[in-house]
């Protein structure tokens, strides 16, 4: 149990500010859930895409989850590789890739807040 008078009742934690107990605190077990996207929103997403319009997706999702979903519903087409893909492919650290090099992004909401107008620009081109 937590010590009542550092962490009372409805106490937020912030993943970004980590200061909560991190030791003497056993594992009660794990939940899994999936919430699949719906059935129509790949042939939704092709649709636009033959319209010529540019699909992004904006999700409160892990990245990891997101770029799965990305890849499921056609968001992200098959060959098309993020920065840590082609990292991942050529065995590389993520910083040594080239953005302008890849044809996928995903970008969490604590980067997005950091970036500016032109970042942001590039990202979408």
């Amino acid at each position: 149990m937590l010590p009542k008078d550092k962490y009372p009742k409805g106490t937020t934690f912030d993943q970004d500010n980590i200061e909560f107990t991190k030791e003497g605190l056993t594992f009660a077990g794990l939940i899994s859930m999936i919430d699949p996207p719906r059935p129509g929103v790949p042939a939704a997403v092709q649709m636009c895409r033959q319209a010529g319009i540019k699909v992004v997706m904006v999700t409160g999702d892990h990245p990891i989850t997101a770029k799965a979903i990305a890849r499921k519903v056609g968001i992200i087409s098959e060959g098309c590789e993020t920065v840590e893909d082609k990292a991942k492919r050529l065995k590389m650290d993520v910083e040594d890739v080239d953005p302008a090099d890849c044809s996928a992004a995903v970008v969490n909401g604590a980067e997005l807040l950091e970036m500016s107008t032109p970042e942001l620009d590039d990202v979408l081109r």
